[in-house]
């Protein structure tokens, strides 16, 4: 049996220059072709994501007893930090009754790309000074290929800052499903805290699930089972 292993070991051969430069050059092109689909990939992530902003149309005032015109979803629940009553028809739009001043913020959500943005929300900041931001989020919804959403926001005033200038933050799912964050003219960026609060509601969800599957039980033999393993480990190691 080992004068058929040296047999078959001393026919084997290591092959001609040529043969080794052919594979070596066929595995370097499958390198840097999937180096180039990836840098691809990214580019048009990016690329997407670039063309994407929101902007402040129009910002005013507007004091208890005041209409608040509807320019977005008048079914829209939350609009802001500031509570409203009901709303009436004024001319052709709806209109919402706040029961306290505010500011009345109508915006709109461009997305200049080919492919569609899945959930979007927004966050409005300048409530005391640049950058302090109001203490809410409003959904936008998905926005279409090349389209636009308005979207309305009521703002609380406060005395020190009774006409804020509101600047706008955009956070957005893109179609590959990656969370992006803009705010006013600056430059997007990764909302990489979003996908990980994303990912910690699922974790979330998938053990309600398995206690609602397996009872409170679940979670105690599961400890059970883990301990029972490392014991074995241990004697097996001790034993060794």
């Amino acid at each position: 049996m080992l004068a058929s292993i040296s047999d078959f070991v001393g026919r084997v051969q290591p092959g001609s220059w040529p043969d080794w430069l052919a594979a070596i050059g066929t595995t370097l092109a499958f390198g840097v072709a999937a180096v180039a689909y990836s840098r691809d990939v990214r580019t048009r992530r990016w690329a997407q994501a670039r063309l994407v902003h929101i902007e402040v149309t129009s910002s005013n005032t507007t004091f208890l007893g005041r209409d608040a015109p509807v320019y977005g979803d008048p079914n829209a629940a939350t609009v802001g930090d500031v509570v409203w009553i009901g709303k009436r028809s004024v001319g052709r739009l709806m209109a919402r009754l706040p029961i306290a001043p505010a500011a009345v913020v109508v915006a709109k959500i461009y997305n200049g790309s080919d492919e569609l943005l899945g959930l979007t929300l927004v966050r409005a900041y300048g409530r005391n000074g640049p950058g302090d931001p109001w203490d809410f989020e409003v959904k936008g919804g998905p926005v279409g290929p090349r389209s636009e959403v308005v979207i309305d926001l009521l703002c609380s005033l406060t005395l020190s800052n009774p006409k804020p200038d509101v600047e706008l933050e955009v956070t957005f799912r893109d179609s590959a499903g990656r969370w992006w964050r803009r705010r006013g003219v600056e430059p997007v960026r990764r909302a990489k805290d979003k996908e990980r609060e994303i990912r910690r509601a699922g974790r979330a969800i998938t053990r309600q699930r398995l206690r609602a599957r397996w009872g409170s039980a679940f979670p105690a033999s599961v400890r059970k089972a883990g301990l029972h393993l490392r014991a074995r480990w241990d004697a097996g190691a001790n034993s060794g």
